[in-house]
């Protein structure tokens, strides 16, 4: 046998072969249990950012669970799992920083950080050390939940909480929430 025919004869058994397992697959598909008739409907569960928390603020959305308050971005993935699975693998626990003392835990110290500073008509975002404010519901505010920030932005340098960056839409838009977060002038650089 020569190798052109030893090549020719290879190929046509590992056609005849995955023919075979082709067929195989088809019978097995067809012979499949017809699947059971659908459960009759029953009412929705209302979606994680339908939630209504005792402690809701602008974006974030609260939930007490075993005397501990669990807090998370309104829209976030992490509030989409913990509707469906439970309690998230990673946490951060604030021991006694939640209201009247209780422990509070998020999917991030970020999101707890965003919530403390969070104002009635304003969303505010903490990330990588700094603060971002936005009017609730503005064209900002998504871009922020949506993309990470938004093209146009402004930085007050040392007006956030503890001396930390502010960044907004617009400065009146930062400026506006300072006044409702009763920030005093940052203190002197030494």
């Amino acid at each position: 046998m020569t190798s052109r025919s030893m090549i020719v004869s290879i190929v046509l058994s590992l056609a005849l072969v995955a023919s075979a397992v082709m067929l195989a697959g088809c019978r097995t598909a067809a012979r499949a249990p017809a699947a059971e008739p659908a459960a009759p409907a029953q009412a929705a569960a209302p979606s994680p950012n339908e939630w209504t928390g005792p402690h809701d603020r602008p974006g974030y959305v609260t939930k007490v669970a075993d005397g501990r308050l669990w807090i998370f971005k309104r829209w976030s993935k992490d509030l989409a799992d913990y509707a469906k699975k439970g309690e998230p693998a990673k946490q951060v626990t604030f021991v006694g920083q939640g209201p009247d003392g209780m422990t509070v835990r998020t999917p991030d110290a970020e999101t707890f950080k965003g919530w403390q500073h969070s104002k009635q008509g304003f969303e505010t975002f903490f990330k990588e050390g700094r603060w971002w404010v936005f009017r609730e519901g503005s064209l900002f505010a998504s871009e922020m939940r949506y993309f990470g920030e938004p093209a146009k932005n402004v930085t007050l340098v040392g007006r956030g909480p503890y001396g930390t960056s502010l960044r907004s839409s617009d400065p009146e838009t930062a400026q506006a929430w300072i006044a409702a977060a009763y920030i005093a002038e940052p203190p002197a650089q030494p």
